[in-house]
């Protein structure tokens, strides 16, 4: 026993030193001063104010994005709604075409009477001037007194016709020219376009003696070697027509041109379209 103490003589007189985390902090919090430990939290708690601010700047631009996209969705949908409703409320206007002023005859109801006495019936019981042109008011009813339109004129005339050929037409007007030894009757026609409207009017030229021979007298019967004949071009008062001959080549069965840019004569007399160009040109 004696000897196991004589080896160990230091363990007597030594102290054992155990150091731990929370020795080292309290060590070094004494060992540092006391400002920089202030400047420390300080910096601390500036950062963490800083990031909470970075939080809620964020959500508030976030909610600022949903708000604005949110009115300008609401007037997107406004304007739409806008545009809408006041193409609903809005009529649209169409040009209008005029086959220009002339006399009318009174008030003639289209069911009363038939495209083959009509002209014998009005001049019956009307006596026009000599040498103008007159267009027979041809209405609808006997109520409205509205003039018949484009389809209701050409049904009159028991005529079968085109759409693109109709649709080209604003009005026709059926008329007459008294020469004071008899009266010849003219077809007039307001067309949307000049140029496609003599397209139409050439490809429906063979048919246009059976569209049109009610309305200006001719009987078919008498010339059925003519139907579906062809049309020569010619002049006539410096005005481009387009004539359809009897059999012989030398009578003018019908023909049909411009008197204005926008407004057709269909008739069977050169004096007929004269007069009734110089109408118009009077007007003008």
């Amino acid at each position: 026993m004696e000897e196991e103490k004589k080896e160990n003589p230091e363990q007597e007189g030594h102290k054992v030193i155990i150091q731990t985390y929370k020795g080292d902090l309290s060590n070094a919090l004494d060992a540092t001063e006391a400002d920089a430990v202030q400047q420390l939290l300080k910096a601390s708690r500036d950062k963490e104010n800083f990031e909470k601010e970075s939080a809620i700047s964020k959500k508030q631009r976030a909610w600022y994005t949903v708000g604005a996209l949110s009115i300008l969705l609401f007037s997107v949908v406004a304007i739409l709604f806008a545009f809408y409703y006041y193409k609903k409320l809005t009529v649209s206007v169409e040009e209008s075409y005029s086959v220009g002023i002339f006399q009318k005859s009174k008030p003639i109801i289209a069911s009363e009477t038939t495209i083959e006495n009509i002209f014998t019936k009005v001049n019956s019981e009307e006596v026009f001037p000599e040498n103008k042109p007159i267009i027979l008011n041809i209405v609808s009813d006997d109520k409205t007194y509205s003039e018949v339109n484009k389809i209701q004129f050409f049904d009159f005339l028991n005529a079968k016709v085109t759409e693109p050929f109709l649709y080209q037409m604003q009005l026709v007007k059926l008329g007459e020219v008294n020469s004071g030894i008899d009266s010849t009757p003219f077809v007039i026609i307001s067309v949307n376009d000049s140029e496609i409207a003599s397209k139409e009017f050439a490809i429906i030229e063979p048919d246009l003696l059976k569209i049109f021979h009610k309305a200006l007298g001719i009987n078919l019967t008498s010339y059925k070697e003519e139907i579906g004949g062809a049309f020569e071009s010619n002049y006539f008062y410096n005005l481009p027509v387009r004539i359809l001959r009897t059999s012989n080549k030398v009578d003018i069965l019908l023909f049909y041109g411009y008197v204005t840019p926008n407004t057709i004569v269909v008739t069977t007399k050169p004096s007929v379209f004269k007069t009734v160009y110089e109408t118009i040109v009077k007007q003008i």
